[in-house]
């Protein structure tokens, strides 16, 4: 017991646990969603208010919650806290991998919405790029943005970081269904799988491995290695 109990002692962590309740508003909402609309109602349903001078902005909004962004979060943090940066990279590998698992080995067969319906129903297209046709489920975009944002909030610890973290995460996911790249279903199970993935790095990082009381982990990347050279040297 007392094990489990340390187990979940991250979710004392004021940052996490207000990024949990905030998540809950929009887990109960996605629920409701799936219970009451048929598949794709959501793409559709937003794609009525889809403008081209909006398109741009929801473009560069949604590679928040690409891969590179998050490497280069971590690369930032290197100058503040080594392990945030193993961290986030850890969390960033976790979810490569389960994305990868999902999209080619057990639902290889998910097609996206301009392949699952026939072009005419859309108001209009968001001409942008070239668009994807396969492995839709879920939403990558959707995993890493809420991994990292949920990470984040673990680290600042704070209340309004937690709130302000789910929001920017809900954004970014949305903007998948805008771009009419994911269903709703794929963004939804997406968020989830994310967050299950930072539980997993702060479980192995902080109480597994104990990168937390690792004094060494608690400082910039190059003071690290500098402090190593000059032991070196001097040894």
């Amino acid at each position: 017991m007392e094990g489990s109990n340390k187990t979940f002692h991250f979710l004392e962590n004021n940052g996490l646990r207000w990024f949990l309740l905030s998540y809950i508003f929009f887990l109960i909402a996605g629920l409701f969603v799936l219970a009451t609309t048929n598949y794709g109602d959501v793409v559709l349903y937003i794609n009525q208010f889809s403008r081209m001078e909006w398109d741009r902005a929801v473009d560069w909004i949604t590679r928040i919650g690409l891969g590179s962004t998050a490497v280069i979060v971590a690369l930032g943090f290197a100058l503040y806290k080594l392990r945030y940066t193993l961290m986030i990279l850890f969390n960033l590998a976790l979810v490569g991998i389960v994305t990868g698992i999902c999209k080619n080995l057990l639902f290889p067969n998910v097609v996206r919405p301009l392949k699952y319906f026939d072009p005419e129903v859309f108001h209009r297209m968001v001409r942008l790029f070239d668009y994807n046709l396969l492995h839709s489920f879920p939403s990558g975009h959707s995993m890493t943005i809420f991994a990292m944002m949920s990470l984040l909030a673990y680290f600042a610890g704070k209340k309004y970081a937690g709130v302000l973290s789910v929001y920017v995460a809900v954004i970014v996911g949305l903007t998948r269904i805008y771009l009419l790249q994911h269903f709703f279903v794929d963004v939804f199970v997406g968020s989830l799988l994310g967050i299950a993935c930072t539980f997993t790095t702060i479980w192995l990082g902080d109480y597994i491995v104990k990168l937390r009381s690792r004094r060494v982990f608690d400082h910039p990347f190059l003071v690290y290695q500098l402090r190593r050279s000059f032991s070196t040297f001097f040894w």
